[in-house]
C-alpha cells in the first residue's frame, strides 16, 4: 500500500479546488463515491476528512469507519478507479485521506459520469449530437421518401 502522508502534509491548508476537497465529518458512502468519481474523471485529487471547508483541522473521532465507507463508495463505481486511502496524523489530529488517480476511461456512478469543475462536483453534460448539413439533407430525403411511399402506397 502506498503511504500518502507526505503528500497530505504538503496540501493541507490549500484551498479546495478541482483536485482537493475537505469534509469535516465522514459523509455517506454515496457522497464519497460522487467525489471519487468526479476526481477520477477529471485530474485526480484528494479528499481529506476531518478538515472543515474553512481549513480548520478538527480531526475524526475513533468511531468513524472510514475504510468501510470508502470500500462501499468504490463498490458503487464502475469500473473501479485507482485510489489510495489511509489515516494520517496532522498536528496531533487524526485525519483520513483518499488519493484518487486520474482514470484512463470514464468512471460511472449509477451509469452517469461526474466531473470536477473548480471546487464543485457535477454531472457531465453529454455532448450534443450534431449533424453536418449533408446529414440533415439525408434525413430530409429519407423522410420525404417515406411520405411518398405512404401517400402513394408504393412498396
Amino acid at each position: 500500500m502506498v503511504d500518502i502522508t507526505n503528500e497530505i502534509e504538503q496540501i493541507i491548508g490549500n484551498d479546495e479546488s478541482n483536485t482537493l476537497e475537505y469534509k469535516a465529518v465522514l459523509p455517506p458512502s454515496k457522497s464519497i463515491a460522487k467525489l471519487i468519481c468526479s476526481f477520477a474523471n477529471t485530474e485526480g485529487g484528494y479528499i481529506i476528512l476531518g478538515v472543515s471547508d474553512n481549513k480548520e483541522i478538527n480531526g475524526l473521532s475513533e468511531d468513524f469507519r472510514a475504510n468501510s465507507i470508502t470500500h462501499k463508495a468504490v463498490d458503487l463505481l464502475s469500473p473501479k478507479p485507482n485510489i489510495h486511502y489511509q489515516y494520517v496524523m496532522h498536528k496531533g489530529k487524526k485525519l483520513y485521506a483518499i488519493k484518487i488517480e486520474k482514470a484512463q476511461v470514464p468512471i460511472l456512478l449509477e451509469g452517469k459520469v461526474l466531473i470536477r469543475i473548480g471546487a464543485t462536483t457535477q454531472f457531465e453534460i453529454p455532448q450534443e449530437i450534431s449533424f453536418s448539413q449533408s446529414g440533415y439533407e439525408r434525413i430530409s430525403e429519407i423522410s420525404n421518401t417515406l411520405v411518398d411511399y405512404s401517400l402513394n402506397g408504393t412498396n
